[in-house]
């Protein structure tokens, strides 16, 4: 990002640390301007949680990918007829979450609540059936192997 900028404007980065990124910026009217930009943060590599993520759908639910069948196993589509399949495979991956990935709640907890904001209005307010749902998903995925 800062190396397309560099080649913008005068002046280079000059050093890159996790401590900071101090970019200094010169050449404007003999003005030497430095800025001290956040922290780097490691970037989480793509695994089996960001895979789950990026089948969120903007409305809060999930569709059916590779990376669910990882975690879900090929037949948990068609393990209930309860609910509707696309509520189903919400509340099983939210339910992954919660078992299975519970280290690294603060990654996930935001889009599960998304997930459940809309199983709530899908379900009209029903409480009941949604906490029935999400009760079902959370014995499916308990009965999977490790």
């Amino acid at each position: 990002m800062f190396d397309s900028c560099s080649r913008l404007v005068p002046g280079t980065a000059r050093s890159r640390s996790r401590e900071g990124l101090r970019l200094a910026l010169d050449g404007f009217d003999g003005v030497d301007i430095e800025v001290e930009a956040a922290p780097e943060m490691a970037e989480p590599s793509p695994d089996l949680l960001t895979s789950l993520i990026d089948l969120q759908s903007s409305n809060g639910t999930f569709r059916w990918g590779p990376a669910a069948e990882q975690a879900l196993g090929p037949l948990a589509l068609g393990s209930q007829d309860e609910f509707d399949q696309e509520d189903w495979l919400t509340a099983l991956i939210c339910a992954y979450f919660k078992l299975k990935m519970s280290t690294e709640k603060e990654l996930w907890e935001l889009v599960a609540r998304k997930a459940r904001t809309i199983l709530m209005k899908r379900a009209n307010g029903n409480k009941d059936r949604v906490e029935r749902l999400e009760r079902k998903a959370e014995e499916f995925v308990q009965a999977l192997e490790k």
